[in-house]
């Protein structure tokens, strides 16, 4: 009976993961603009007027370091990314454009990537927050297998790329 429950348990919550609405929208206080909120896709934050001349602006002007990333390429396999941003905020503003264009050299699944905006405050109406202890965005969270890795919180310590770097050649 309990084997049952859990199953039930277990589909339910996955099909409610799965049917979350993506793309959430909600005013910004502070700005008055339309910020994301909750569960985005990739397209929800490129289409946002919060966050899209950021990345055409980063897209401009941030060089990739193309030597960590060929090193890179070979530790990627079976690591997954959760990424909690806001699109109010200047450093998502500035590491989410580049992370976003690190991972096309990589070529890496985009859609692998679970994306979570924030409302002001840090905090989204999504129970991740709590349960993987979010306290400044963006934070970039990589897992092998299921197993956290590593994190990259609000800026990276020397680049985005040495640091997932040094994530990846860990394990």
């Amino acid at each position: 009976m309990k084997r049952i429950l859990l199953i039930i348990l277990t589909t339910a919550f996955t099909i409610a993961a799965y049917t979350q609405e993506l793309n959430k929208t909600d005013i910004d206080s502070v700005s008055q603009k339309e910020m994301l909120i909750g569960k985005c896709s990739l397209e929800g934050i490129i289409n946002n007027a919060m966050f899209s001349e950021a990345i055409k602006t980063e897209n401009k002007y941030y060089k990739p370091d193309t030597a960590s990333i060929k090193l890179i390429n070979d530790k990627m396999e079976n690591v997954s990314v959760m990424l909690f941003m806001g699109t109010w905020c200047g450093d998502s503003k500035e590491q989410v454009p580049r992370f976003m264009m690190i991972m096309d050299m990589l070529h890496y699944d985009n859609k692998s990537i679970k994306i979570y905006c924030n409302k002001r405050g840090k905090y989204s109406d999504d129970p991740y927050d709590a349960q993987y202890n979010i306290l400044k965005v963006p934070t970039f969270i990589f897992f092998k297998e299921g197993v956290e890795i590593g994190r990259i919180v609000e800026t990276p310590k020397v680049s985005l790329e040495k640091d997932l770097l040094e994530i990846v050649r860990g394990h």
